[in-house]
C-alpha cells in the first residue's frame, strides 16, 4: 500500500467523528456527492491526474468536463481519496480502534483502490488497507487534522513521513 500512496496528492473527504464517517463511507452515493463537490473543480482534477498519473494528460482526457473527468480518474485509480476521522484521539473520545470505518472503505470497490484512511484514532492488527493513525497532535488538541474538510487537498509522501497540506490554486498552477 505503501507505493500505491506514497508522493500522491488526495483529495480529503472528512468527517468529524466515527460515527458520522460510518454513516458517510455506507452512502452508496458517497462518490457523486464527492464529485459535485466544489473545491474539485475540472482544473484541479485535471491537475490530479497529471501528478498522480506522473505524466501529462491524454489529449482526450483534456475534452471531458468535469462529472465524466471525475468518472474516468475513478475508473483510472487517479483519484485519491484521504478519508479523514478527527476526534478520536485519546483526549478527545479515548482513541477507538478505526476498524468499522476501514471495514465499510473495503467493501466498497470503487473506494477500496481510491481511499487511504487517517484518524487521530488508532489501528490494530486486523485493519487491512492504507491506514494512517494516532496522528499528533490529536484534533482536540488543536491538531491540524481538524481543520481539514471535504474538498481540501493533500500531498502525501509517506516514505518521507509528510502530509501536507497544498493551496489548490498553487497546485493547479503548477
Amino acid at each position: 500500500q505503501l507505493a500505491e500512496f506514497d508522493d500522491k496528492v488526495c483529495v480529503v473527504l472528512f468527517f468529524e467523528n466515527e460515527e458520522e464517517a460510518n454513516a458517510g463511507l455506507l452512502d452508496v452515493h458517497l462518490l457523486e456527492r464527492l464529485k459535485r463537490c466544489p473545491a474539485l473543480t475540472r482544473e484541479t482534477l485535471l491537475a490530479l491526474a497529471a501528478y498522480n498519473r506522473g505524466s501529462p494528460n491524454p489529449a482526450e482526457m483534456q475534452q471531458l468536463k468535469r462529472g465524466p473527468l471525475f468518472d474516468r480518474l475513478v475508473r483510472e485509480g487517479l483519484v485519491k481519496i484521504a478519508v479523514v476521522i478527527s476526534g478520536q484521539g485519546p483526549r478527545a473520545f479515548g482513541m477507538p480502534e478505526m476498524f468499522t470505518p476501514m471495514q465499510h472503505i473495503n467493501a466498497n470497490r470503487a473506494l477500496r483502490r481510491l481511499a487511504v484512511l487517517i484518524s487521530d484514532g488508532r489501528f490494530s492488527g486486523v485493519t487491512y488497507g492504507a491506514a494512517i493513525g494516532h496522528v499528533t497532535p490529536e484534533a482536540f488538541d488543536g491538531g491540524g487534522i481538524g481543520f481539514l474538510k471535504t474538498g481540501d487537498l493533500l500531498h502525501l509522501r509517506l516514505s518521507k513521513r509528510r502530509v501536507d497540506l497544498l493551496d489548490a490554486q498553487a497546485f493547479v498552477a503548477g
